[in-house]
């Protein structure tokens, strides 16, 4: 018997009850330190990061099943019918993981709006959307790498001002 295959964050990529991944299955919503809290913007951020890269694991494991569908057709009807069944579930999870990213892609974009300061605009703008790094925002603003830490903290404190109200 072989091992299960692994994720990169080491968590087991068996198939749950519905032939979807497990690490694939995961969704992502509010908060669940806070419930109902909205996030804020590093805690966007880090989701988008993350279903990104879980929509590109789910699209690899995609391909793979698309290519052992290819083979087994050959061995087994039966085998290939849980081959399509695994392709669907994959594709449902891609689908619902995008528009999971595209939800959490407007509410960056709206958080970053929402700041009054052009300047801070700028600079989340570089941060969040363009991943750029703080080095590199300065150099291109024409601003001290400290004075641009001090506005992204402001940006960030009037972001979590706002979520308060």
């Amino acid at each position: 018997m072989s091992a299960p295959r692994m994720t990169s964050r080491n968590v087991p990529l068996s198939c749950g009850g519905n032939g979807i991944p497990q690490a694939a299955s995961r969704r992502c919503h509010r908060d669940p330190q806070k419930k109902g809290a909205p996030m804020s913007i590093k805690t966007i951020k880090a989701r988008i990061t993350e279903l990104q890269a879980r929509i590109w694991r789910t699209r690899q494991y995609l391909a793979h099943t698309h290519k052992q569908l290819a083979l087994s057709q050959r061995v087994s009807p039966a085998t290939g019918h849980r081959c399509r069944q695994q392709l669907r579930a994959l594709q449902i999870a891609i689908a619902r993981d995008s528009d999971d990213l595209e939800t959490l892609n407007r509410a960056l974009i709206a958080a970053i709006d929402s700041q009054e300061n052009p300047q801070i605009q700028e600079i989340m703008t570089r941060r969040y959307l363009n991943d750029q790094p703080f080095a590199a925002i300065a150099a291109a603003m024409g601003y001290d790498l400290r004075w641009v830490y001090r506005l992204h903290a402001r940006g960030l404190g009037a972001v979590g001002q706002e979520s308060k109200r």
